[in-house]
């Protein structure tokens, strides 16, 4: 189980860390107009020039928590293609289902992943509810 959550904590962090190069290109001034643009996938390179050790622990990180252990390599591609969903990252989407698929996973997992990511996003929604409803009814 433990495993299954530092995956899950890895594919935050990974959202996190790509998102960053739409702040690199704004930054920089870029006229880029896709926000989600494969192409600034590879921008993410340029960030180990800003912070080379973290930029490296970083990754140590994500690889660490990828490795197959109690829970083989595949199947933790396949929570990170799930979490990737959940935190809706278009980049970590790109990433680890091209490394799941590279590890082995079929059509069809895939699929039973993306629909297990909907419910639980769904679920998540419908627990929180109650949160809105809270704060609608406080005076």
């Amino acid at each position: 189980m433990f495993e299954a959550a530092a995956v899950g904590a890895a594919v935050n962090a990974h959202s996190a860390f790509y998102h960053s190069v739409n702040a690199l290109n704004a930054f920089n001034g870029s006229k880029e107009t896709d926000l989600y643009s494969r192409s600034n996938i590879e921008l993410a390179e340029r960030l180990e020039d800003v912070n080379e050790g973290l930029y490296n622990a970083f990754f140590e990180y994500l690889h660490k928590s990828l490795k197959a252990q109690h829970i083989e390599a595949k199947e933790k591609l396949l929570i990170a293609v799930g979490s990737a969903h959940v935190t809706g990252s278009a980049y970590s989407i790109e990433i680890f289902t091209r490394q799941a698929k590279d590890a082995g996973a079929t059509l069809e997992e895939l699929a039973e992943t993306i629909v297990v990511a909907t419910v639980l996003k769904a679920g998540s929604a419908m627990a929180h509810r109650v949160n809105a409803l809270q704060a609608y009814e406080r005076e």
